[in-house]
């Protein structure tokens, strides 16, 4: 499979942070980036050369799009989550939940020459333990919004190599076309309801009548 210009560059930057000693690094990217293409590219590379290689998602429908992935790159993987059925500790490479690889904190913690995060903005603490174990890997974090607090404390550096922009003039994004409501004055308006986050908001009944 071919990789774009831009997706190209990406792996040639993180490859560059790996060589300046920053084993710990986050790709910036946009939906429509291709980061599961690249991860491929770069565990076909891991895989090729004998060594071993994880990635990890956040939910299940990202473990099913990665399985996809990794099967047309002809990339042998076992997965590691819960009882699923391509288990197969003996593959390599694996792909593996976030959830199943946080219950395991110090198994398998230096089993991996690289470890790819898909969605690293989310940190769940049992997931960050575990990779704090992984002594030995190369650790690259993908997120299209790498902005939560606290990824710095982990991860040593952040690549961005290419912007939403500039993948819309390249025609890799649909143009897109913003709408809004017009403004009110919100002021005196003292009614709120109770959030299921916990938080409140105003009542939507009376934002409505501020419209008509």
């Amino acid at each position: 499979m071919e990789l774009r210009e831009h997706q190209s560059k990406a792996i040639s930057q993180i490859q560059e942070e790996f060589k300046r000693g920053n084993k710990k690094v986050v790709l910036g990217a946009s939906c429509s980036f291709g980061k599961t293409v690249i991860s491929a590219y770069m565990i076909k590379e891991c895989y090729d050369k004998g060594k071993s290689a994880m990635f990890v998602c956040d939910r299940l429908k990202l473990v099913d799009q990665t399985i996809k992935t990794f099967q047309q790159w002809g990339i042998p993987f076992g997965v590691m989550q819960g009882n699923n059925e391509l288990e197969d500790f003996s593959q390599r490479i694996q792909i593996a939940s976030v959830q199943t690889m946080s219950k395991r904190v110090n198994s398998m913690a230096n089993n991996f020459d690289l470890i790819i995060v898909d969605e690293c903005h989310v940190q769940y603490a049992g997931f960050m333990k575990y990779l704090s174990n992984c002594k030995k890997a190369f650790v690259v974090g993908l997120s299209a919004t790498p902005m939560s607090k606290g990824l710095g404390d982990f991860y040593q550096s952040l690549i961005v190599p290419i912007t939403p922009r500039e993948l819309l003039d390249k025609n890799f994004l649909a143009p897109v076309r913003y709408f809004s409501g017009k403004s009110v004055n919100l002021k005196g308006l003292k009614s709120r309801r109770g959030l299921v986050t916990g938080g409140t908001d105003y009542h939507p009944d009376d934002v409505a009548k501020l419209y008509e």
